[in-house]
């Protein structure tokens, strides 16, 4: 058997982080913050939303490296003092 978790057993960061997120952006939040963008009058922002919610849908997960003009940029995110 390789190194890792067991099947079946989910990663405890990657959990933490999908509850912090429920708590802090319930559904129907996120249902309406959708619709608000996805309806933007501003084309860029409207049709960039509709790219990320047709990814979403499909299961691809989001993404954690955002390229600038300059090259990546990486976004660090620290939840460890959150709940604390």
């Amino acid at each position: 058997m390789p190194g890792g978790r067991p099947r079946g057993i989910g990663n405890a960061i990657a959990n933490k982080k999908r509850a912090v997120g429920s708590e802090i952006l319930p559904d129907s939040e996120e249902k309406a913050g959708w619709k608000r963008f996805l309806k933007s009058e501003d084309e860029k922002i409207a049709f960039q939303a509709f790219q990320l919610a047709v990814r979403y849908k499909h299961g691809d997960p989001p993404r954690h490296v955002e390229v600038a003009q300059n090259g990546p940029v990486e976004i660090n995110v620290n939840i460890r003092h959150v709940g604390a």
